[in-house]
């Protein structure tokens, strides 16, 4: 929900459809629609779920955690360009220590690519 959230630069007004403000209050991370549904529609989603616990202090909702263990390896259908590229957002952002943590916790290290 937080990554949902539009900024109208003209208006000058945060536009929010999903709740993410008080997600973002709370330091909260959820998926804007169904966990399961959302991350089998796009698997990337995962890593930037890690990306933005991980680079604001998040937490991620139970349901969340539980989604990345179980959808990790779904991750290697993903596009290896969208991957790669996610993957040296999420190393390059000064917040790579809490990125490897998560990794581990949520098993996404586990999975490889054929």
């Amino acid at each position: 929900t937080v990554n949902a959230l539009y900024y109208d630069p003209f208006r000058n007004e945060m536009l929010d459809f999903t709740g993410g403000v008080y997600d973002a209050i709370a330091g909260i991370v959820r998926c804007v629609d169904d966990t399961p549904k959302s991350l089998r529609e796009d698997p990337v989603r995962m890593l930037r779920a890690i990306r933005l616990a991980a680079r604001h202090g998040f937490t991620m909702t139970k349901e969340l955690r539980a989604g990345l263990r179980a959808y990790a390896p779904m991750l290697k259908r993903a596009s290896s360009m969208r991957v790669t590229q996610e993957i040296r957002t999420l190393m390059h952002g000064g917040y790579s220590e809490t990125t490897m943590k998560l990794f581990w916790h949520s098993t996404l290290m586990k999975v490889g690519r054929t």
